[in-house]
């Protein structure tokens, strides 16, 4: 079986920073022990846990496992090599990537999927479910599979994709009913062609903040966040669809949709950056879910959509299904906008129906 790994590397890209996998890029030769770092042995145990439970055995005691910071020469969250037939199988693990240094669950991803690499012979595998969602962990994007928050059940289907290959799709994949709710019941809406609803504007040394053209310019003026947003009560019991058009000027932060909580540190997102990755998120968790999403516009306005029906959450991007989850009840009545350190975003539209 090694054989076919000859002089082979699998990298995984770093995530939100990178967009490509670099799997011809080639280390310098240096000694690479069967040996692994103490702070992977953790993931490496899981790793073959999992397996375990799926009648899947792995042998890891010729497995090397490095972490550092950077990898050189290659620009990569994670690599595995293996430089002949008969050298140990070697990974390393870059310690200040986004991946390591997100979440316990992005550093388990990354770990599990060059694993997948050195032990299961595992390729990338790049097509999607029928609801946006990566078909496996073993993506060469840099997307989020799974986190703590909503969509924390999509684990179990991804490690046994991971293991078996031929595994069918989970079902919560299934693509469900997505109707479009009425219309004639909104509860709030805001295009912005006056201040009626008394939106914060002026100018601070942190921020400018006007409306002008049919639309609420904000632009940060130095580090750190800025977030707009209001109070707006909606019963959680009810199926409700909330509606943004947001153009992100300038700045290399993501512009955030956000929502559920009782202030700006407990609230979801949903949002993009300026190379077209989308995210789904909790403000005290981070990303639980995002991906490259082609659908986006670099430079135009973005058509986002939250339609919750009643224990499901649909995600659209320019009336395209990005992500569809599972409902988890709001923690308050805020709504509002996120834009990030020396950004500059424009909204023009904004409502909420039940």
């Amino acid at each position: 079986m090694k054989g076919s790994r000859t002089y082979r590397i699998h990298t995984l890209i770093v995530a939100i920073v990178l967009a490509a996998c670099q799997p011809d890029e080639i280390l310098p030769l240096e000694v690479r022990e069967p040996s692994i770092d103490a702070e992977v042995q953790v993931y490496v145990d899981r790793f073959v846990e999992e397996a375990n439970k799926r009648g899947v055995n792995v042998d890891v005691s010729d497995l090397g496992i490095s972490v550092r910071e950077h990898i050189h020469p290659v620009r990569a969250a994670g690599a595995c090599h293996y430089f002949s037939e008969s050298e140990h199988p070697h990974i390393y693990i870059d310690t200040t990537s986004l991946n390591w240094q997100h979440s316990e669950y992005t550093r388990e991803m990354l770990v599990f999927h060059e694993l997948g690499h050195c032990l299961l012979d595992r390729d990338h595998r790049e097509d999607l479910l029928e609801n946006g969602n990566y078909a496996s962990l073993m993506r060469s994007d840099k997307g989020v599979l799974f986190g703590t928050r909503l969509n924390a059940y999509k684990r179990a289907y991804y490690l046994d994709e991971l293991f078996n290959e031929n595994q069918g799709p989970p079902g919560w994949s299934a693509l469900r009913d997505t109707a479009q709710i009425p219309s004639n019941s909104i509860v709030f809406q805001e295009d912005f062609e006056d201040n009626r609803y008394n939106w914060k504007l002026g100018n601070t040394g942190q921020s400018r903040r006007e409306i002008e053209n049919d639309a609420l310019h904000i632009q940060s003026l130095a580090k750190g966040a800025i977030f707009t947003g209001k109070h707006i009560s909606i019963s959680p019991y009810q199926d409700f669809e909330v509606e943004a058009k947001i153009r992100l000027v300038e700045g290399n932060r993501p512009v955030l949709l956000q929502w559920g909580g009782d202030s700006p540190e407990s609230l979801f997102y949903f949002g993009y950056g300026a190379d077209r990755f989308a995210m789904l998120g909790h403000t005290q968790t981070g990303i639980i879910g995002g991906r490259t999403h082609p659908a986006l516009r670099t430079n135009g306005f973005n058509h986002l959509r939250i339609r919750k029906t009643g224990n499901t959450y649909t995600f659209f991007i320019n009336n395209e299904v990005f992500d569809q989850t599972q409902f988890e009840p709001l923690e308050g009545d805020l709504w509002g906008f996120y834009i990030g350190s020396y950004g500059k975003i424009e909204i023009s539209h904004f409502s909420i129906k039940k």
